[in-house]
């Protein structure tokens, strides 16, 4: 009986993982408006722009334009690649404990991401 309640735990603790680490497109595709509280590392983002991410690879973004991205799923989590006039922005997806909505992260530390609408 004590084996199934471990195995029933670890199995429940590894799903929380994959549901608050993995990120299928359909899930990051709509619109997000950005968050900076402090614009010192936000490269350029500005408060509240707008960026729409189309499940045919494609994004429109006030400061980045209109180009394409891509998704790298891996054990640390979901990572997301911005390709913008032969230029690139990586970074990553967070949500708190899988229940809020996906955030496109800018710079952690300063609290400056893309929020889902």
């Amino acid at each position: 009986m004590k084996i199934k309640k471990r195995y029933i735990a670890l199995l429940s603790i590894g799903v929380i993982f994959v549901l608050n680490t993995y990120f299928p497109s359909w899930l990051i595709t709509g619109s997000y408006t950005s968050s900076v509280v402090d614009p010192f590392a936000a490269g350029g983002i500005n408060n509240n722009e707008k960026l729409e991410i189309y499940a045919d690879g494609t994004f429109k973004g006030d400061t980045w334009g209109q180009e394409t991205w891509s998704l790298e799923h891996g054990l640390k989590g979901t990572r997301i690649d911005f390709t913008f006039n032969n230029e690139g922005y990586n970074t990553y997806f967070y949500r708190r404990m899988f229940l809020s909505k996906p955030r496109i992260v800018i710079f952690r530390d300063l609290n400056s991401e893309f929020l889902k609408d």
